[in-house]
């Protein structure tokens, strides 16, 4: 049913549209059939050209052709000089015929002439068209001029006349009308403007009011195009500015674009009757072409912007390259006689695709879319018209002054499109307006209920607050009993693990016993929860100096468990076994970690294990065994040095016995050892909150291999903190640093 009635509103819509077109249409055919005509003769036919003001017993006293003579003489102006040498030529001067190989520039023109009786002692008027500088002698008297005439190029000063020449005669006889007049660029003119006329075209008015009365009409007419113009524009930047605040509406800028270029058209025909310069009336007269095209162009991408057709990117598209095909014919003149025919084609394409769009709008039930749809039909009816016009008069162009219907036709067409957009506009506003209203009306329907909802729960709340405080009051102190609890079991632990830690540093070697072993060295020993998983051990055996440094599995107590475990084990083997030897140290360390953890049972679960470094100094040699942890040195050369690890744990696998490489270095070229677990280069912080890194590591050690060892120990520390800032301490911390210089004696 919804569909059968949008096909009948259509069918409607076409059929009032067809009647007005044929109905204007036949207008116009009997206006050109039976009503008055117009000269349209060819300017190099007719430059002079006569208004009688409608009264038939006036003649056109001026000739048609001129004598003429190139060259500048003021004596030629005298009534009784003898002109009969001159060449006879048309005022017009068409470029393209041989009239101005006579012309360079500038030259006089003389004519003689008699007025009728019934204009003795009456006001005439002669108004001059050209684009050079004239001066006018009747009789030899000078009556006026426009511009500046001269024989040099450099002093000429073109000008566009608007105003007529009054001339009053006094008696019948023959009279002489001489013209001096300069146009040095009028070949300029023609090739880059195509401007055929290089001379002058003179229309006389048989009544000096008729001219005036002409021109009333005229800037009456051109008022009007100028508030046109000052409405357009103003429309334009509101629509703009619409779009800047709210971009989500696209069909905003393109109507703003339309409406400004709608602007430019109705400036142009002030601009044609007021500019004054030659040059500048040229130009604006050879590229209106770009507004015309662009013109089209914006209807339609108006149009598409707001009922968006099938394939209408590619309709657009086709159509910008037919406009901008034109531009170039029009300015490059290769097949300029096909400008016409493409003009033609974009105007009846634009036609042809915005009444598709409007239908297509319609079909699709848009809103406001047979408003929008009225002012393009009646536009382009307008348009419809004039291109039938153009076809049966051979002319494109209207004499608006023979027909009232046509004026008001023109009025319509020119505000249709603009004021169907304003009233679209308007109804869209007066639509959003309402559905405010009604949202506005539900908001404040809700508020009400929501505020009585809230009322009941106020009052719900106000009866439950009671309960809760008592039930918040036996919480809290149920809470702050538990909290007592806590503490105690908590200090209870952290006393534990602070014996603990007393326990575990009791196991490692003090310091006063390190120094007497290593007197030039430093320790860095940072647990990260009280106790560490990361302990070394040092012992001296018939001048043989042992440093083992190891890092347990896990941290905190289960570290410190197995620290301790592996400190008996090392304690044993160095001191009730005599073994000394690094690899032999952690062969067997294996062996026995295994054995007191119970990993060599089957099925065994246990997989703790450590990462050992052993180190022996003699005086000879510094024998080195590692298992998951490099060994970091300076040779004599102050150049770091780096011995990689056997790549195996102790204890911790499956493994029951494990083979240690051992290496051996002469003791003359080492300057400086360093041991170290993983848990400093494994620190997150710095600017992005990475990890160290040893290779940062590295470099630091770099920094301080000159320094003190105590220097060095401050070094680490610092720059540590620095590094990890207020992250949290991920790893037990161990750094041993032994200077050999000097150590043995």
């Amino acid at each position: 049913m919804a569909n059968s009635i949008k096909r009948k509103k259509i069918r409607t819509a076409v059929l009032i549209a067809s009647l007005f077109f044929i109905f204007f249409s036949m207008l116009s055919i009997l206006r050109n059939k039976y009503g008055p005509k117009t000269s349209r003769q060819n300017d190099n036919e007719r430059a002079v050209q006569i208004n009688v003001n409608g009264d038939k017993n006036f003649s056109d006293p001026l000739p048609a052709e001129w004598k003429f003579c190139a060259g500048d003489n003021k004596s030629w102006a005298n009534i009784n000089f003898n002109d009969s040498e001159w060449k006879t030529l048309p005022l017009f001067l068409d470029v393209r015929k041989e009239t101005t190989k006579f012309f360079n520039g500038i030259g006089w023109f003389r004519c003689g002439f008699k007025i009728d009786s019934l204009l003795i002692n009456k006001v005439f008027a002669l108004k001059l068209e050209h684009l050079g500088a004239s001066e006018i002698y009747l009789d030899g008297k000078f009556i006026g001029g426009f511009g500046t005439v001269s024989s040099m190029p450099s002093l000429e000063k073109t000008l566009r006349p608007f105003n007529p020449l009054l001339i009053s005669i006094t008696d019948y006889g023959q009279h002489t009308l001489a013209v001096r007049y300069s146009n040095h660029s009028y070949f300029s003119n023609y090739k880059k403007y195509d401007e055929k006329q290089a001379g002058i075209k003179i229309t006389f008015f048989a009544e000096a009011n008729s001219f005036y009365n002409d021109l009333a009409g005229t800037e009456i007419i051109l008022f009007w195009f100028i508030l046109l113009f000052g409405f357009f524009i103003t429309l334009s930047l509101v629509h703009l500015l619409i779009y800047l605040f709210y971009r989500k509406q696209i069909q905003n800028l393109y109507y703003s674009i339309f409406v400004f270029v709608y602007a430019l058209l109705a400036l142009a025909p002030y601009m044609f009757m007021k500019i004054s310069n030659p040059q500048l009336w040229l130009g604006f007269q050879q590229n209106i072409i770009f507004v015309f095209t662009f013109f089209f162009l914006s209807i339609v991408a108006c149009l598409h912007s707001i009922f968006k057709p099938n394939l209408w990117k590619k309709m657009f598209i086709l159509q910008a390259l037919l406009s901008l095909i034109i531009i170039v014919i029009y300015f490059s003149n290769i097949l300029h006689a096909f400008e016409g025919t493409l003009i033609f084609i974009l105007v009846l394409f634009t036609i042809i695709e915005s009444v598709r769009t409007v239908i297509v709008g319609i079909r699709k039930g848009f809103p406001g879319a047979g408003i929008i749809g009225t002012g393009v039909l009646t536009f382009f009816l307008f348009i419809g018209i004039l291109l039938i016009d153009a076809f049966i008069t051979e002319s494109l162009g209207f004499n608006l002054d023979t027909s009232v219907y046509l004026f008001t036709l023109v009025f319509i067409s020119i505000i249709s499109i603009p004021l169907s957009m304003s009233i679209y506009l308007a109804r869209n506003f007066a639509l959003i307006n309402n559905d405010l209203s009604q949202k506005l009306n539900e908001v404040q329907n809700l508020s009400a209920k929501s505020i009585e909802q809230e009322k009941e729960k106020q009052h719900i709340l106000e009866n439950q607050n009671i309960t809760l405080e008592k039930q918040v009051t036996e919480r809290t102190f149920e809470i702050t009993e538990q909290k007592k609890i806590i503490e105690e079991k908590n200090k209870d632990i952290i006393d534990s693990i602070n014996y603990a830690k007393r326990i575990q540093s009791a196991m490692l070697p003090d310091e006063a016993a390190f120094k007497t072993i290593f007197n030039n060295s430093f320790v860095l020993y940072m647990p990260r929860d009280i106790v560490s998983g990361d302990f070394y051990y040092a012992t001296e055996i018939n001048e043989n100096k042992l440093i083992i440094a190891a890092d347990c599995t896990g941290h905190g107590v289960p570290g410190a468990l197995m620290s301790m475990v592996g400190c008996n084990i090392i304690n044993k083997l160095t001191h009730e076994n005599k073994i000394i030897e690094p690899k032999i140290i952690l062969e067997t360390l294996h062996t026995e970690l295994r054995q007191a953890l119970k990993q060599d049972l089957n099925g065994s679960v246990n997989r703790d294990g450590m990462d050992v470094v052993a180190v022996l100094i003699n005086n000879k040699n510094v024998i080195y065994a590692s298992a998951n942890r490099p060994l970091i040195y300076f040779d004599s050369k102050n150049q770091l040095q780096e011995l990689k690890a056997t790549k195996t744990p102790i204890g911790g696998s499956h493994i029951e016995a494990v083979n240690i490489e051992q290496h051996f270095l002469p003791i003359e070229n080492i300057k400086q050892l360093y041991l170290f677990s993983d848990g400093f280069a494994d620190q997150f912080g710095g600017p992005d909150g990475k990890k160290l890194m040893v290779s940062k590591f590295k470099l630091w050690l770099n920094q301080i291999i000159n320094l003190e060892v105590a220097e060095q120990h401050n070094f680490l520390e610092n720059n540590f903190a620095a590094w990890k800032k207020e992250s949290e301490q991920v790893d037990d911390v161990m750094v041993i640093g032994i200077k050999l210089n000097n150590m043995i004696s």
